[in-house]
């Protein structure tokens, strides 16, 4: 059984040592792919939950919102991209961007990313600055904190990290 604040099952809950919420300097919008809505390995909703200014939309279902947000506010995308420029804090705050992040197995997240208008910058953080974060936190740790949950040992020996962290080094 999995608690429903953490989506962790209840044994591992990790709700008590989240601490208190906190305001990034961004609004943080993750699309969830409906397949990752409520596992116990998407760390989206551990971000959601300390921070005040991120939201979850599941794909599909909450596309109008998403539409909405698309429309009336300049937006980044946080999405690996090897020729677009490098994200940085200051520059989504100095322009007041809501950073979208999608959320998903790299296929899904891949088409959620595409599927979004080609007008909205995709920014690129660079996996230097993301392991970094990690090594911060826990030099011992493995690079992502969702290592040991990994569905197969294709994604456990690669330098991946979950949403969690990718939008923490963001920021």
């Amino acid at each position: 059984e999995k608690c429903p604040g953490c989506w962790v099952r209840k044994e591992a809950c990790v709700c008590a040592a989240m601490g208190e919420a906190t305001r990034a300097p961004v609004d943080v919008v993750v699309c969830v792919h409906h397949h990752e809505w409520g596992r116990a390995s998407n760390s989206a909703t551990v971000l959601a939950a300390t921070v005040t200014n991120c939201r979850l939309l599941m794909k599909g279902v909450d596309d109008a919102e998403l539409e909405s947000i698309l429309a009336t506010r300049r937006c980044a995308v946080l999405w690996p991209t090897p020729d677009g420029p490098v994200l940085t804090a200051r520059q989504c705050v100095d322009e007041n961007r809501v950073l979208i992040v999608p959320d998903g197995s790299w296929r899904n997240a891949r088409r959620l990313v595409s599927a979004l208008p080609d007008t909205v910058p995709r920014l690129s953080l660079p996996l230097d600055d993301v392991l970094a974060e990690a090594a911060r936190v826990d030099a011992a740790a493995p690079t992502s904190l969702l290592h040991p949950v990994r569905a197969t040992s294709r994604y456990r020996d690669q330098a991946r990290v979950c949403t969690c962290q990718a939008v923490v080094a963001a920021l």
